[in-house]
């Protein structure tokens, strides 16, 4: 097994990926760092310039987002419904 380990978002991520090869993992490990890199852009509490932050900032009007903000956030909202709110994004 090959161990990917990279810092993001504020947290250390730890991937173990079996049955694969050195230069497998390499691959895998740039295109995992993408992803929490646009998750990052997308969804940053911290980052003025995220997604997030716009939305927040136009509070109470009609923004547009993107794709992946619209999916999480309608997957949010269901999983609010179905646990009265125990989750609560």
């Amino acid at each position: 097994s090959e161990h990917i380990v990279f810092d993001t978002m504020g947290t250390t991520v730890h991937a173990t990926l079996c049955d694969v090869t050195a230069d497998t993992a390499a691959r895998y490990e740039k295109d995992l760092v993408k992803v929490f890199e646009q998750w990052n852009r997308v969804f940053s509490r911290f980052r003025e310039d995220s997604e997030l932050m716009m939305v927040n900032r136009a509070a109470g009007h009609w923004v547009d987002v993107s794709a992946l903000f619209f999916d999480v956030f309608v997957y949010c909202l269901r999983l609010a419904r179905q646990t009265n709110g125990a989750f609560d994004p």
